[in-house]
């Protein structure tokens, strides 16, 4: 049977209002096991209008810097885009993430993040931008001064291979970086990685990578 190949993004709750129909959409890791379909994403930026910035979706990479943080009521820790359709569209959407198994790749990756267990807080992750020196763990790159999409928080081990939230198990990359990343573990993507820098951006990798578990170990102390 052929895999459906699926893209770093989870369809979430659905408002129904006055004003039309808004979906919630999460950027998770990418695996063969998570993500919608290349036709449902399709689906999404040919008939979605971002709620941010008020523009048809057309590209959902060029609307990086309007995901923000999830509000309470969604119960998630992951970035999210608001995206308004009409009604027709958003039952057809619907539709598309049944037909693709989506819902059920979702409801396992729930099942898995529950089991995972871990907590993270807003305050840790900005501490740890902090020893990280607001640069990508992987590609020593700076992150952007200002937007909500400055930075994205990945698992060392992912979650599908049995990671966790908490913030010991969390480090801040670039977007590039996450997405090449997807669900390898941190130790292997980095010596590949690691391989396409000078040498001095690498030894200033590697010292950032001993602040990171230095700061770590004494947290969890």
């Amino acid at each position: 049977m052929k895999s459906t190949i699926r893209c770093p993004y989870e369809l979430g709750p659905t408002l129904h209002q006055r004003t039309g129909t808004f979906h919630v959409v999460y950027r998770v890791d990418s695996s063969i096991d998570y993500g919608m379909s290349v036709a449902t994403l399709a689906y999404i930026e040919r008939y979605g209008v971002c709620v941010a910035c008020g523009q048809i979706i057309i590209s959902i990479d060029a609307h990086e810097t309007c995901f923000g943080p999830s509000p309470s009521w969604t119960e998630s820790l992951m970035p999210a885009l608001f995206v308004q359709m009409d009604r027709q569209n958003s039952w057809n959407l619907r539709r598309l993430c049944s037909e693709d198994g989506l819902e059920a790749t979702v409801m396992r990756r729930r099942r898995n993040i529950k089991a995972a267990g871990g907590s993270l807080r807003n305050e840790d992750v900005q501490a740890l931008c902090v020893v990280q020196g607001s640069r990508c763990y992987y590609c020593f790159d700076p992150f952007p001064n200002i937007g909500p999409r400055r930075f994205q928080r990945d698992h060392l081990v992912p979650v599908a291979h049995g990671g966790s939230w908490d913030i010991q198990n969390i480090v801040l990359a670039c977007a590039r970086c996450n997405g090449l990343k997807s669900d390898q573990g941190a130790e292997r993507f980095v010596r590949g990685r690691i391989r396409s820098l000078d040498p001095e951006t690498r030894r200033d990798l590697r010292r950032m990578h001993a602040d990171v578990r230095k700061w770590k170990h004494i947290r969890g102390a």
